[in-house]
């Protein structure tokens, strides 16, 4: 049995799972790409259940925003950096 067996064994014993995804620092969002890698290998097993929600980033670099902005294209915002999402996210900015 491979890793991905054993996850979409543990994940879909129960019907399912939905990730809501939100990154900081994030680069180029590599979590997300690798939940995507992780479905696409559910659903060669034949298993449809999981679903991810990319909500927002948060990233400095104005290059690597618009790399996620084009490639994980979240939900949300692309917050400049973690301190911009914390006041957002309490109201405050």
């Amino acid at each position: 049995m491979n890793l991905i067996e054993t996850v979409a064994g543990s994940v879909f014993n129960d019907g399912g799972r939905h990730v809501s995804l939100g990154t900081l620092c994030s680069g180029t969002d590599a979590p997300l790409m690798a939940a995507k890698g992780l479905m696409a290998g559910f659903v060669a097993l034949g298993r449809t259940g999981l679903s991810v929600s990319h909500e927002f980033s948060c990233e400095i670099e104005a290059a690597k925003q618009r790399f996620i902005s084009r490639n994980a294209c979240p939900s949300g915002p692309i917050f400049q950096d973690v301190i911009q999402m914390a006041l957002t996210e309490n109201g405050e900015a």
